[in-house]
């Protein structure tokens, strides 16, 4: 069955793969590679990565001449979104094996804002986030909540690219319920959260699943390791 937020773009004729959605008058064409296992999951556009985008637009404000990282980037559709509404520069981060990928998607749509944007390669537990620069003011990451190994790594790593006043978005559908689990037992040990309410994301789509944290960085007397 088609997802609901699939059914929010419009299908390209000459390549029904592809998920097109507008953002600030802008239209964005994602290339999408289908196939099954984890190694195309961040070749998709997932609804987190939508929702997220949305929640960007509806807080433009909030987003204006940020420096944005975003993790496990996919196609990019979260970082577009913080681009096309004020963010003064994004890193688009995920594994090697996709870059390619991404990058595919960022030239095809946002190659006149090159100057704003670039990629880099930052596998949570193993890449040095250090190599990058922190801190960041705004931290994204959709849809990454897919397998329990990967949640410490993830929140180790953007541990280590905020500061007191960066702010942490994570946007996620529960696929793993252990996942999840393992998110909420070890946020405390680095971060305050606060839930987003759901009725904020997309008020006119009642079948929205996605949860949407917001974090911010505990300071290092209160942080667990």
């Amino acid at each position: 069955s088609v997802e609901w937020w699939q059914n929010l773009r419009d299908e390209d004729p000459e390549n029904p793969s592809d998920y097109v959605v507008e953002l600030n008058g802008r239209k964005l064409i994602l290339h999408q590679q289908h196939g099954k296992g984890p190694r195309t999951f961040g070749k998709l556009v997932w609804e987190s990565s939508y929702v997220l985008a949305r929640y960007i637009e509806s807080e433009a404000d909030s987003f204006q001449a940020k420096r944005t990282i975003e993790l496990g980037a996919g196609c990019g559709l979260a970082g577009a979104a913080a681009l096309l509404f004020g963010s003064s520069r994004v890193l688009f981060t995920d594994l090697p094996s996709i870059i390619p990928h991404l990058r595919e998607n960022l030239t095809r749509n946002l190659s006149d804002l090159a100057d704003r944007w670039e990629i880099g390669i930052l596998e949570w537990g193993v890449t040095n986030p250090l190599r990058y620069n922190p801190p960041f003011d705004l931290i994204l990451a959709a849809d990454v909540i897919y397998q329990r190994k990967v949640v410490l790594p993830l929140l180790r790593t953007a541990s280590r690219l905020m500061d007191e006043n960066s702010v942490f978005y994570i946007a996620y559908e529960e696929y793993d319920p252990s996942a999840v689990e393992t998110l909420w037992k070890n946020i405390p040990r680095f971060f305050q959260a606060e839930i987003i309410g759901r009725e904020r994301l997309i008020q006119s789509h009642p079948h929205c699943t996605t949860t949407l944290i917001r974090l911010r960085l505990k300071s290092n007397n209160e942080q667990q390791g």
